[in-house]
């Protein structure tokens, strides 16, 4: 085994559902058009992107991860874009109960962080935090993460409350008024810390939302909970993580089979082809998911000769691994490496 490719190993936390559509559609949404070199790929309806997905975008995209970035896209975000999360929160009776219920199902819409909320004699904490490494893009996905929850209080509350707030990042953001400062965005307290945290005052805490609607609230919060059971329980997703776990534990070795798979599950063969097919898929169609999607990895992250690349995904010979990967993508294998290139020298720059 090559020392490289030893390095490549990819979490199999990166192939588990993680973000939602609508996120990465908004950051597709604020790049020039000659940015946009892939079309996103067709996620199935209310099933969220695995973050190797995600990061294979975002780093074909060029972006750069910065946490000014981060802060940018993030109070860019509409609440409209957090779906029933976010109108579970809109319609919480105070910012309080807005904050908690927001944390209570923040998986139904982004997976990639863990959130924590605790209440002291002061008020409240929201803490953020990486639920594995996210590699380069870390401190964009949790920046941008907290910026929308600063939209989102000033979109329920007003922008008063701001004055009762703090954030607590671990980098230097932008000033207000400077080039770098999100338009739109009035000035707000942020201290450097060991974390990424928002801080709410006792004063904002019991502050009546503008948008409380008991009725809503209760129906958004039971959506919600079915969404989390969905996302649980999708055979997809469960068959995906098997396939990569073990391929990326035995490299070089054999892909599950749909009966080992079965076994490993608890269910008969028969069982699992039919729970796949009510997800409009098949073994052979998750296959060929991790397979693009481990080789966009490879392909961007290294430079492997294609050769290697097609005995790591199973494959007899490039050949074969080339046209598959024309077929998912719209691009030859290396002509796709030759436009991430590109793009991490314009980015190094």
């Amino acid at each position: 085994m090559s020392l490289e490719l030893e390095k490549l190993r990819v979490s199999p936390q990166w192939l588990r559902p993680t973000l939602h559509p609508v996120y990465v559609k908004m950051v597709m949404a604020s790049l020039p058009a000659d940015k946009r070199l892939i079309p996103l790929p067709p996620p199935r309806e209310g099933r969220l992107y695995a973050y190797i997905d995600v990061y294979n975008l975002l780093s074909t995209w060029g972006i750069a991860g910065t946490p000014a970035q981060g802060m940018k896209l993030g109070f860019e975000t509409p609440p409209s874009a957090h779906g029933l999360m976010g109108q579970a929160g809109i319609a919480s009776a105070n910012l309080g109960t807005a904050l908690s219920t927001l944390q209570r199902y923040s998986s139904v819409r982004d997976d990639l962080l863990a959130y924590r909320w605790e209440m002291d004699t002061q008020g409240g904490v929201l803490s953020l935090s990486a639920q594995f490494d996210l590699d380069r893009y870390s401190d964009l996905i949790l920046c941008g993460t907290l910026f929308t929850f600063v939209r989102l209080v000033i979109f329920v509350v007003g922008e008063e409350a701001l004055k009762d707030m703090v954030l607590e990042v671990p980098w230097y953001l932008p000033h207000p008024g400077s080039t770098d400062w999100p338009n739109g965005l009035p000035p707000i307290s942020i201290k450097r810390g060991k974390g990424v945290r928002l801080r709410v005052g006792n004063a904002a805490m019991l502050v009546e939302l503008l948008t409380a609607d008991p009725r809503h609230y209760e129906l958004a919060c039971m959506g919600c909970e079915e969404e989390l059971r969905a996302l649980k329980g999708s055979a997809i997703e469960k068959v995906k993580s098997l396939i990569h776990d073990r391929n990326s534990r035995e490299l070089g070795g054999a892909w599950l089979q749909l009966g080992e798979i079965a076994d490993r599950l608890g269910i008969s063969r028969r069982t699992l082809i039919r729970q796949l097919e009510d997800e409009q898929s098949s073994y052979g169609k998750v296959l060929n998911e991790v397979r693009c999607d481990l080789a966009s990895w490879y392909l961007g992250n290294s430079n492997l000769p294609l050769s290697i690349i097609a005995e790591r995904l199973g494959y007899t010979d490039s050949s074969h691994l080339s046209r598959a990967f024309s077929k998912w993508t719209g691009h030859r294998p290396l002509t796709f490496r030759k436009q991430r290139q590109l793009l991490d020298a314009g980015e190094s720059k």
